[in-house]
């Protein structure tokens, strides 16, 4: 067995950490200003300091003269965080939780029908007739998009102890340095908060195929479409650039790249947080909601 030490996993990470901006130079940024017809989505992952990032779009919206193509909930909308975003009006600018397909959807059908409905497919009928049926590609990139992500464990801890408690009043569930690893198993696939959402799988929630939250919560490694949703969660989360809530240094790079007209954005500057401790977890809870939440952990 190789052991590796602290010294030579700071070293490695060091590494990679100083040959980011050569990497992220190699890539193609964002479009200079978001247009109508090809929108900025931010997919605001739970628990992952997506508010602060929500306040850093809508400041650099306004300062390059953006404030009036913005859908923002919280910011420059009424706070009601999981509305779904409008088919109409000039919206240029999308920041919210918000599912990748619908908001997928929701472009295909109001900004680019034109561009889309001329994806056409030939196919020869049984009787001869050659016709034409309108295709999706859903690798056609509608829309240009950041995420943020933050490591498994804190995440959920972060959301357990906000969500599932401060949030809850009388349904308030005890904080997540009280639960043992059995309380977590029984609970985390199935525990949901007042907005009817749980804490475990979150990328599957904004990245994943469904809406049905009782799915998203509990899906597993048991499930017959884990490894399908597995394959579409990471392919949709690869089309945006992400940023990690951990590593403002390097995600301000990858901002500054990537979407030219956020150039000032400062994730280092803004912290906006709405959790509570994320230690006291014992390493066996820990273990389990490792493998309750395999997306998760195999994405970061």
């Amino acid at each position: 067995m190789i052991t590796i030490t602290k010294e030579v996993a700071e070293s490695r990470l060091q590494y990679w950490k100083n040959k980011i901006p050569d990497m992220v130079s190699k890539y193609t940024p964002a479009l200079p200003i978001p247009r109508y017809d090809k929108p900025f989505v931010f997919f605001h992952n739970r628990k992952v300091g997506g508010s602060s990032l929500r306040t850093i779009i809508a400041k650099e919206a306004n300062r390059t003269g953006l404030a009036g193509k913005m859908w923002i909930p919280c910011k420059n909308e009424g706070c009601v965080p999981y509305s779904l975003p409008p088919s109409q009006g000039n919206i240029t600018i999308f920041a919210g939780h918000i599912n990748y397909m619908q908001m997928t959807q929701i472009i295909r059908e109001t900004k680019a029908r034109s561009i889309l409905l001329g994806m056409t497919e030939p196919i020869t009928l049984e009787k001869g007739q050659t016709v034409s049926y309108h295709k999706l590609d859903d690798s056609y990139p509608l829309f240009d998009c950041i995420t943020n992500i933050r490591p498994t464990i804190d995440r959920v801890v972060s959301c357990w102890n906000y969500r599932m408690t401060v949030e809850m009043g009388t349904l308030r569930l005890p904080s997540s340095d009280s639960l043992t690893p059995e309380d977590w198993n029984n609970l985390l696939p199935v525990a949901m908060d007042k907005h009817n959402n749980g804490c475990n799988n979150e990328y599957a929630r904004i990245f994943g195929s469904t809406a049905h939250e009782s799915e998203v919560n509990s899906l597993s490694p048991s499930k017959p479409n884990f490894l399908q949703e597995f394959e579409n969660i990471v392919s949709r989360m690869s089309r945006c650039a992400i940023v990690h809530i951990n590593r403002c240094e390097d995600s301000n790079k990858i901002l500054h790249h990537f979407v030219p007209w956020m150039s000032m954005a400062d994730m280092c500057g803004t912290h906006e947080k709405n959790s509570n401790s994320t230690g006291g977890l014992s390493e066996e809870a820990a273990e389990v909601i490792l493998e309750l939440e395999l997306h998760g952990r195999i994405v970061i």
